[in-house]
């Protein structure tokens, strides 16, 4: 029996019944869906292990959690997880990413996030965002940081302070980078990424030569904004 009441409510969205008639088969179609480990009093009063009885979740929204290793730890027991998404969240500063083994995109929104160094635990990604990260220490976020460099086709650090640009060179499969919102020393690392199709930067500068490049499309404004719907699907508005 699921006790998180925010997760029933969710599931009963879903799968359209009553909680009392959702069975284990009904659990086993949710494949996308939003979890907070707050009650109604705001007390972080449920775990992360009711997600289990979800063995099918490949898209999986965190809101308002506190999020530490062991939580990290289970959901690296979903098999399915490809999707993984932390908004208004607190992340411990020992996060271990590889535990999340199936997980290609990881975004990490207005949540505070102590620990850069952590990411770089994040191997094997295809998508990886930062959108308006909170630090106690006002720390520079550095590029060398981030690992997947392998694999990582979706880069966004989107207000962000941001340390060694000169490291984006080594994402030589990066298709798209979002530095909205940052402040940029310099485009230098333009001319090594041979993939990128498309950046979106400050309108400061949109003229810069190493922008210049043909084939490379620049913009200085996203066209929408990705919002989660209950199921943890994203929807334009």
């Amino acid at each position: 029996m699921i006790k998180n009441e925010t997760l029933n409510q969710n599931l009963e969205i879903i799968l359209n019944k009553n909680r009392q008639n959702i069975t284990p088969e009904d659990l086993g179609r949710v494949e996308g869906i939003c979890f907070s480990k707050v009650d109604k009093t705001g007390e972080q009063s449920y775990t992360f292990d009711e997600l289990l009885s979800l063995p099918n979740l490949s898209r999986l929204t965190v809101t308002a959690t506190f999020v530490t290793n062991e939580d990290i730890k289970t959901l690296g027991k979903l098999p399915n997880l490809k999707s993984l998404d932390f908004t208004r969240c607190v992340l411990a500063d020992d996060i271990d990413y590889s535990e999340l083994s199936t997980v290609e995109d990881l975004s990490i929104s207005r949540s505070f996030i102590n620990n850069y160094h952590s990411l770089s635990s994040a191997t094997g990604l295809k998508s990886l965002v930062l959108f308006f990260p909170y630090n106690e220490d006002e720390a520079d976020l550095d590029i060398n940081d981030i690992s997947s460099e392998e694999t990582l086709e979706h880069l966004t650090l989107e207000g962000c302070d941001i340390a060694n640009a000169t490291s984006f060179s080594r994402f030589s499969k990066l298709k798209t980078l979002n530095l909205l919102s940052t402040s940029v020393q310099h485009f230098d690392f333009i001319n090594y990424l041979n993939s990128l199709e498309t950046i979106y930067v400050e309108p400061r500068y949109r003229n810069d030569e190493n922008l210049n490049r043909p084939n490379l499309n620049v913009q200085v404004s996203k066209i929408a904004l990705a919002m989660d719907d209950v199921d943890g699907n994203k929807h334009l508005v």
